[in-house]
């Protein structure tokens, strides 16, 4: 359990907690807290007070490694980055484990993706979880399946994109590798 523990194997979060932790790597250094309503009987559901729980020194640095992960990786880029938008995040891939044959399953998986999208600063994170994603075919430790999580955090962005009517970012190089 231990060793599991270590890269994040049988530890078990809700993609709200993920996307709660993820948030102040992008924000600055501020908690989030999630809500799910805009209002209760017509009044405004309160906000939960600015907090500081990570310096923006230490955000700014996460911040940079997600963009990092979509951006350095030629796979990971083609499949999440979209052009004149700022994009990050990461990926999540776990084995599942199988009481029956007390051993964990070499051909389904549950894969995640946290991450964000925004024109020139953050404005949406998005948590995905495909689970029990049976992989399609394997070789030298690649595993591949139909739709991969940042493929799919990409269309899900796109549409985040439109509903929010999130600007392109004026930087030259968003979206790019």
């Amino acid at each position: 359990d231990l060793a599991n523990r270590s890269f994040g194997q049988g530890v078990a979060v809700t993609q709200i907690q993920l996307a709660s932790g993820y948030a102040p790597m992008i924000n600055g250094g501020f908690r989030v807290t999630p809500r799910f309503l805009a209002a209760v009987n017509g009044e405004p559901v309160a906000r939960a007070k600015r907090e500081r729980v990570l310096s923006p020194a230490v955000s700014g640095q996460l911040h940079q490694i997600l963009d990092h992960v979509t951006g350095a990786v030629s796979w990971y880029a083609e499949g999440s980055l979209i052009k004149g938008w700022q994009v990050g995040g990461k990926t999540g891939t776990a084995q599942i484990w199988r009481d029956r044959l007390q051993q964990y399953s070499r051909s389904v998986f549950n894969f995640s993706f946290i991450g964000y999208v925004g024109g020139d600063k953050p404005e949406a994170l998005v948590a995905l979880r495909i689970e029990e994603a049976k992989v399609t075919s394997r070789s030298q430790g690649d595993i591949v399946i139909n739709l991969s999580s940042y493929q799919l955090f990409r269309r899900i962005a796109m549409n985040v994109i439109d509903t929010l009517d999130i600007p392109r970012s004026g930087f030259p190089g968003a979206g790019l590798p």
